[in-house]
């Protein structure tokens, strides 16, 4: 048996119409080692997620892939002591060889060149310069400051690792965060059906015939192309290409008629509380979900 039929591996994998997160996500997942309950269980979660993506829009599927995948990753970082001379553009310089010369997996390069690129966004920005003056001198932070601090604290520290960590041990630390990635998005689709519909899910757990799957060969000793993708903008950009191109037309059938009479199409809506107080103060929107990482 020559080692080109050893080194072939059938697997499922996400056809082109879905975002490259989860298509690099469970090749990657597959490619690796897996024990036969993984491998089980891996196989149960592809057959649970073609037919609940059936059940959502595109919209949906895209907005829970995405936004999973980045806040996944970022608040997985490793947790490594950040080195002072760190802060610099210099630091770019060592992802490039890494991921290159090294046997990483799809998802593995995914991560590593959205880190870089998002790294080289924050080094070329005016608002990096100031950071560095302000931190120099112990002044005080304002808002832009404290966010584009907090990147910096969520994507340094994989130059770090990257620094004194092997490849196959890259590749060996993130199989448990891919792991928990996959999970998450099958529970959000799942919860996305389930609350969005009052008929009762029936998911088999057999699938002949798969909608956003599709079976392919792979060599597992060929390095995959990846596609550079930055952390920062995906949310963006996901909501602006699905934006509806235009709104319902507005229409009055909820005024009343000339003889006063209330139109069959109005909602009806309940008296106020003649007892209601306006309270003093009311609460401001926050937007804290980037501070929790």
């Amino acid at each position: 048996m020559n080692s080109y039929a050893v080194n072939k591996k059938k697997i499922l994998v996400p056809k082109s119409n879905l975002p490259v997160e989860i298509n690099f996500l469970i090749q990657s997942i597959q490619m690796g080692k897996l024990s036969p309950i993984e491998k089980r269980r891996i196989d149960q979660t592809i057959i649970k997620l073609d037919q609940l993506m059936e059940k959502l829009s595109k919209e949906e599927i895209f907005f829970v892939i995405k936004t999973e995948a980045y806040k996944v990753i970022l608040k997985n970082k490793p947790d490594i002591l950040i080195n002072r001379n760190s802060y610099n553009k210099d630091i770019l310089d060592k992802f490039d060889p890494y991921i290159k010369k090294s046997k990483l997996s799809p998802f593995s390069k995914w991560v590593l060149y959205s880190i870089k690129s998002d790294l080289e966004e924050i080094f070329e920005s005016p608002l990096f310069a100031t950071w560095k003056i302000r931190k120099k001198y112990k002044n005080n932070l304002d808002r832009k400051l404290l966010r584009l601090e907090k990147k910096l604290e969520l994507l340094v520290p994989w130059y770090e690792y990257i620094s004194s960590t092997e490849a196959r041990e890259f590749d060996e630390n993130l199989k448990p965060v891919m792991m928990n990635l996959l999970e998450r998005i099958n529970l959000y689709f799942f919860q996305l059906v389930k609350y969005s519909s009052t008929q009762a899910m029936d998911l088999s757990p057999i699938r002949p015939k798969f909608t956003y799957f599709e079976e392919k060969e792979f060599d597992l000793d060929t390095k995959s192309e990846v596609i550079s993708v930055t952390l920062e903008k995906v949310v963006d950009s996901v909501l602006k290409d699905n934006t509806p191109p235009a709104l319902p037309t507005p229409v009055n059938d909820w005024l009343p008629r000339e003889d006063g009479s209330t139109p069959e199409t109005a909602r009806a809506y309940p008296t106020p509380d003649p007892n209601y107080k306006v309270p003093d103060n009311l609460p401001k929107p926050v937007d804290d979900w980037f501070n929790e990482l």
